[in-house]
């Protein structure tokens, strides 16, 4: 009897962590109705907690995200590296020694891939690294994992960066004022904020993105996003036009 008592009295302990952790989740995941808190700071100092648009209710498709990257890197690669083959090395055209005879092997160009500055067998030449993806698949793929960071509390934004000196101390302050100095940083920021753009720029581990130019690479490597507050409402418009 002693026994089977406390067994129950385990099994109603179980019971009631995992309601608790159920809520918990909840409560991570789905935010507000409508929207996901997330920190919000400002120049001067002030720090408050508002809402961040929610911008896909999809789990994030691994899938889509691989081949996006992949497309991106494939992009960036420049594809200029050559070599010259037996045909296109400088040298004389002369029978190098006679065909027998001599003992050796037979050869008849200097320019043979065997002797020290012939020609190159099989190296690379120019050619052109190009993949495409659709636009919709890139934004949607960007649309997850922003909505990912922002779910698992790796997003923030940033107000007032329109009034900024420009001086790299005072963006210093910001973000270690934000605990995140030192980090992986994605700055997304409007393309007329210059003087918080001069700011930033010299700071190890920021990289500065307008939201046009924003990738889903951008976002995959990064541990922190910054969102600028006045490029809210881009972010919201590249949620619309993917679903239109």
């Amino acid at each position: 009897m002693v026994k089977a008592k406390t067994i129950k009295t385990v099994t109603k302990k179980s019971r009631s962590t995992a309601t608790v952790r159920k809520s918990k989740s909840r409560v991570d995941i789905r935010g507000v109705k409508d929207g996901i808190m997330v920190p919000f700071f400002d120049v001067k100092g002030t720090q408050k907690e508002t809402q961040f648009p929610k911008l896909t209710d999809a789990k994030v498709n691994k899938h889509l995200i691989a081949q996006v990257v992949r497309v991106h890197e494939l992009r960036t690669r420049q594809g200029t590296q050559a070599t010259k083959t037996r045909g296109e090395v400088a040298g004389s055209t002369r029978k190098i020694y006679r065909q027998k005879g001599t003992g050796r092997a037979r050869h008849g160009s200097i320019k043979a891939p065997i002797f020290v500055g012939g020609g190159v067998t099989f190296g690379p030449h120019p050619r052109e690294f190009r993949a495409t993806l659709p636009q919709k698949m890139r934004r949607y793929a960007l649309l997850q994992l922003i909505n990912e960071k922002v779910v698992g509390h790796a997003a923030g934004i940033l107000g007032g960066l329109s009034e900024a000196s420009g001086k790299t101390k005072e963006m210093q302050a910001i973000l270690k004022r934000m605990g995140v100095l030192g980090k992986k940083i994605v700055l997304v920021i409007d393309p007329t904020m210059k003087k918080a753009m001069y700011g930033a720029r010299n700071i190890e581990g920021i990289c500065i993105r307008p939201v046009v130019t924003l990738s889903a690479t951008d976002v995959l490597k990064s541990d922190y996003l910054i969102f600028a507050a006045e490029v809210i409402d881009q972010i919201q418009k590249l949620q619309t036009t993917h679903k239109s």
